[in-house]
């Protein structure tokens, strides 16, 4: 999130929100894809064969993975915006 707070304070093409939400939606989309592939369908469902316990920690890791991108996000908006634009908040240069 850092990097991506350098790119939009820093870039002349993607100062603009419009630009940097396509780079957070990809960004998004990656850890939507990772978490398919390691929960995927097969591995959810050997729950029902009785490995429950070994599906549920991956699913409870996926959840966390999520969420803790969420805090990153949410922190970097709150605490660390101010220091990237000193007063532009991202609107150009």
């Amino acid at each position: 999130m850092y990097t991506v707070c350098l790119i939009w304070a820093n870039s002349e093409y993607y100062n603009i929100p419009s630009r940097i939400i396509v780079v957070l939606q990809e960004i998004c989309n990656l850890f939507i894809e990772l978490t398919r592939n390691f929960l995927s369908p097969e591995e959810v469902l050997k729950g029902l064969q009785g490995e429950i316990e070994e599906v549920l920690g991956g699913i409870k890791l996926g959840i966390s993975v999520i969420e803790k991108l969420y805090k990153t996000y949410d922190v970097c908006c709150t605490d660390m915006m101010p220091k990237f634009f000193k007063g532009t908040l991202g609107t150009g240069k």
